[in-house]
């Protein structure tokens, strides 16, 4: 294309003046091609400009929609690269006094480019061992595991077979990085991988095929991944390709790959400690080897993966392939949650809590609607007016729907509409008002994150300290409960829907902890900003504060130095 643009296409460059019309042809469009160059005039004129340009410029666009531009043209994949571009050139962005012309973007982007080459490079590199420019198809693998793709055997075969490409190919520097970018663009995922990601996704999405942070937590969960609120918040900024905080499938996609390399780096670590690839495997090893992968799988699975074993490899005396115990995990993975959603992700001491409750009223396994209503008078559910019964009454048949939906037998279930009450019904009902609760609580954490500047890592630190004294609250309110007086059904649901809290006095003594230097005449001044904080509070205030309140709490005394807290912070630094 360069030599096209310099009128070189049919004629050597063996002469001076040839070589000066290449670099001028190659400095007009900074070495990108044709349709490169198109894409990158797409995304230039997706950024929004407020600068009046009648110079030969043409047209300028904000500094600040810089990052935004190169991202649409780079990919997901070039984020980290972004940013540091971004911030090598924070100080000339900041001295700018006028927006960005399309050539100044365009040597942007050709800086971006140089580093993902660079970093591919190095690992090329040193992957060719003899030094002659090419290495081999079977290094494919070790080439893209540090470039964040741990690639399995099913997958590396069929992104190279799409490629044309065998172990025994040899591979120059432009066709690795083809095969990189050809990863990229598939996610290191297989068809049938990405087939069956989509259709989740399109499950759990709105009309308009977007995915809001909270909603993507309920999606992982479904799908058997454990996040914290704070972690998924930190991924979806990770792939939050058009900053509109939600997710569309092409960012989903890339948060599964984030996943799955979290996955496969516990994984690895089990795969290795408990010497999988040349130990015996028994059903105990492999139960033990899930518990510690995080995968607490009932013993009816873990037969079933033993036997799958069996089948796959033939025998198992000496040990598994690390691809076989990959595919095992996994499906633990994804089955765990299929049996959990039976008792509507309830664990088993919680359904048995549910039960004995329901028991308590229970004759020939079912209950009456009069019965249930007094039985759920204490819950917190609005069972107390005419509108609320009759809402209960509908969410109730919805509960018999989605029992069924999840696998419960039909004669567990009872009729819809019918007036005789089973106990699962009651499990899913009780589990949608509880999900109703964590919605707002989880939505009043998201507003807090984003209220506050602390980081992903920090905010998680904050949450362990603020839930081991919690915790601690918890242990001090049931020693004083009269543990053998039976718990009725609307306690037990209230019980398991209480978020956490820690009383104020408990909140002042926590900070003096963590190095605070609270003077008496300074403790009503911290009360009162803490009162202020509850008037935010939708929950059960006189219990203490929520952990969104902390948090907000945390970030006015890092503000006003309260107690002198940030020396303390930097001591322990």
């Amino acid at each position: 294309d360069i030599r096209e643009v310099a009128g070189l296409k049919r004629h050597d460059c063996d002469h001076a003046l040839a070589l000066i019309r290449f670099l001028a042809a190659y400095r007009s469009c900074e070495g990108f091609t044709v349709a490169e160059l198109e894409k990158l005039t797409e995304a230039f004129h997706h950024c929004e400009s407020d600068v009046v340009n009648l110079g030969p410029e043409g047209r300028l666009i904000r500094s600040t929609e810089l990052a935004r531009g190169l991202l649409r043209f780079g990919g997901l994949y070039c984020i980290d690269h972004l940013q540091a571009l971004i911030h090598n050139q924070s100080r000339h962005f900041a001295e700018k006094t006028h927006g960005i012309c399309f050539y100044e973007f365009l040597v942007n982007a050709r800086q971006l480019r140089q580093m993902e080459l660079s970093e591919v490079a190095g690992y090329f590199n040193s992957l060719d061992t003899d030094k002659d420019g090419f290495i081999w198809g079977q290094d494919l693998q070790a080439l893209c595991k540090p470039l964040g793709f741990s690639l399995l055997t099913a997958e590396l075969n069929e992104l190279k077979g799409n490629n044309g490409v065998t172990d025994d190919s040899r591979l120059s520097f432009d066709a690795a990085y083809d095969f990189v970018i050809y990863v990229r663009e598939r996610n290191g995922f297989t068809q049938n991988e990405k087939a069956e990601f989509l259709k989740t996704f399109d499950h759990f999405c709105k009309a308009n095929n977007e995915m809001p942070t909270l909603q993507v937590m309920e999606l992982l969960s479904w799908q058997g991944f454990k996040n914290r609120v704070e972690d998924v918040w930190k991924m979806v900024q990770q792939v939050d390709f058009n900053e509109n905080g939600t997710m569309d499938a092409t960012e989903y996609l890339r948060l599964m790959r984030l996943q799955k390399e979290v996955k496969l780096s516990v994984y690895r670590k089990v795969f290795q400690r408990r010497e999988l690839s040349t130990t015996a495997i028994t059903k105990d090893l492999l139960k033990d080897a899930f518990l510690e992968a995080d995968l607490n799988a009932p013993p009816r699975l873990v037969e079933e993966a033993f036997i799958s074993c069996i089948s796959e490899q033939g025998q198992v005396s000496s040990g598994l392939s690390w691809d076989l115990w990959v595919r095992v995990a996994e499906q633990i993975r994804k089955l765990i949650p299929v049996e959990n959603r039976k008792q509507a992700t309830f664990s088993d001491a919680e359904l048995d809590q549910l039960r004995t409750a329901f028991n308590l009223q229970s004759s020939d396994g079912f209950v009456s609607k009069g019965q249930l209503l007094w039985m759920l008078a204490d819950s917190g559910m609005p069972v107390n007016k005419a509108s609320g019964r009759r809402d209960l009454y509908l969410s109730l048949d919805r509960a018999r729907r989605k029992a069924l939906d999840a696998g419960v037998p039909e004669e567990d279930v009872g009729q819809i509409g019918s007036p005789r009450i089973r106990f699962f019904p009651v499990v899913h009902l009780a589990r949608a008002f509880l999900k109703n609760l964590t919605q707002k609580v989880l939505e009043r954490e998201e507003a807090a994150m984003r209220a506050v500047r602390f980081s992903s890592t920090e905010v998680m630190e904050l949450r362990h300290l603020f839930e081991r004294e919690a915790q601690e609250c918890i242990k001090e309110e049931q020693q004083h409960d009269k543990e053998d007086e039976p718990r009725s059904l609307g306690t037990v649901i209230r019980l398991l829907g209480q978020e956490a809290r820690v009383p104020i006095s408990r909140v002042i003594l926590m900070t003096a902890r963590i190095g605070a230097r609270i003077k008496i005449s300074q403790k009503e001044e911290l009360y009162f900003k803490i009162r202020e904080l509850c008037v935010q509070d939708p929950g059960e205030t006189h219990r203490g504060i929520d952990f969104p309140c902390f948090l907000q709490l945390m970030q006015w005394m890092l503000d006003c130095n309260f107690g002198d807290i940030n020396s303390a912070a930097e001591r322990s630094r």
